[in-house]
């Protein structure tokens, strides 16, 4: 699997990984059609523990998460 453009990211609430411009890569991002935002898993070193949007974080690839181990 290959990063794709995050303009291509499900819009469905599908969890992916996503990729954040100067920061790196994140395991669990989404797209919440309420707020129309894409949304990152709470970090742990935010003291967050759910869904957020984070403004500084701009997701900008995308890929599928794995399966999972069997």
């Amino acid at each position: 699997m290959e990063w794709m453009p995050i303009e291509t990211a499900p819009r469905d609430g599908t969890e992916f990984k996503g990729w954040v411009y100067k920061y790196g890569w994140e395991p669990k991002c989404r797209f919440d059609p309420i707020t129309e935002s894409f949304q990152i898993w709470g970090r742990v070193d935010y003291d967050q523990d759910g869904w957020d949007f984070y403004p500084h974080m701009a997701i900008t690839h995308w890929m599928p998460l794995p399966e999972p181990p069997k």
